[in-house]
């Protein structure tokens, strides 16, 4: 299948990391998983509906 007209399709985890060299706390992503989380929120508060 192909996605419809006008929808960028990006993979999973594209986006900016943050690094912590001297902690050594894992990289903090953001990108595309951060919107699968919004779009997950999203669709929870619309079942409720």
């Amino acid at each position: 299948r192909r996605p419809r007209r006008d929808v960028v399709v990006v993979d999973h985890g594209w986006g900016s990391r943050i690094f912590d060299p001297r902690g050594g706390s894992p990289p903090e992503s953001y990108g595309a998983n951060h919107n699968l989380i919004e779009a997950d929120q999203v669709s929870a508060t619309v079942d409720r509906l």
